[in-house]
């Protein structure tokens, strides 16, 4: 009751409300009842409708009508204390810490120059292979074109200024998952056959059909499709940031359907032969979409 008289009578911001009210229930020294809406003092752990925030101080879990008023968005450390509330100025978002603009900075600058040396690289292959082609056997360049092709679908990080390890089976995340996922080990079986054969043999078509040029728009939608899942990996299994690993897999998706879109207008054989990437990562954007919301959907940029 007092919490609602401050938000909905003074105005007070979720902070200077649970403030209020804590050093209120100090100095009376009073035990709270069930209210209109309910505070509970906790020593272990914060809990909300949305996650769970352990803390070994003491803590303050909302519900009821106060969880309605104040949105659980986010944990303010305090003089030892946990609270929970809402903030109300958009610079710092829902997680109540200010957004991270030198990481932002970093990825894109990351990212920028992992495109700029596969588009260089795709440059000195037109430059050299001309060359190989007249003195190499047939046969033979062709081998070389699709293990480069497939080093670009598995090892474009090699590229990368930023680490993008692949998560791993045996990892055990501490994340809530949908039950529909499928099993663990779908997912190295499903992307050895995309990254050893589907992507590969695509670009590779795509490669003929324009005159063995490699410096050509679905080429380079395919390097931009590669660098975006690497940048991905990178947020994902090394930053761990669960919201920005969200709005990645938007970027990732879109990448996917552009190199499709680019490989059918290149060569429609192309174009089927990666359609299932596209497929694949639809089915993978619904599962981090919904691992994302199971688990208190944080900020979708980084935090400080």
């Amino acid at each position: 009751l007092i919490f609602r008289i401050a938000f909905m009578r003074f105005g007070l911001c979720g902070e200077q409300a649970m403030k209020g009210g804590i050093a209120f229930v100090h100095g009376l020294q009073v035990p709270l009842g069930r209210l209109n809406g309910v505070v509970t003092l906790n020593t272990s752990q914060t809990c909300s409708r949305r996650g769970v925030h352990k803390n070994e101080s003491r803590s303050i879990a909302l519900r009821g009508t106060c969880a309605r008023s104040v949105g659980v968005l986010g944990d303010h450390r305090s003089r030892g204390t946990t609270l929970l509330y809402s903030s109300s100025n958009a610079s710092t978002g829902s997680s109540g810490n200010p957004i991270d603009y030198d990481k932002i900075i970093r990825y894109a600058g990351s990212l920028a120059f992992q495109i700029g040396a596969m588009v260089l690289t795709l440059f000195v292959l037109d430059r050299i292979y001309p060359t190989l082609a007249l003195h190499a056997d047939a046969k033979l360049v062709n081998v070389l074109i699709y293990a480069l092709f497939t080093v670009f679908s598995l090892r474009s990080r090699l590229w990368s200024p930023l680490s993008a390890p692949r998560d791993k089976m045996s990892e055990v995340r501490n994340l809530k998952r949908p039950r529909w996922m499928p099993p663990p080990i779908a997912f190295p079986i499903v992307w050895t056959i995309i990254g050893f054969g589907l992507r590969p043999s695509a670009a590779i078509i795509a490669w003929k059909s324009q005159g063995c040029v490699f410096l050509q728009p679905a080429l380079v939608a395919y390097v931009l499709q590669t660098c975006v899942g690497d940048l991905w990996n990178h947020v994902t299994n090394v930053d761990r940031d669960v919201g920005f690993s969200l709005t990645t897999a938007v970027l990732v998706w879109l990448t996917a359907v552009n190199v499709a879109v680019a490989m059918f207008l290149t060569n429609q054989t192309a174009g089927f032969v990666i359609l299932p990437l596209a497929v694949w990562l639809t089915a993978a954007f619904a599962i981090i979409y919904s691992t994302w919301t199971l688990n208190g959907r944080p900020p979708l940029l980084p935090r400080k």
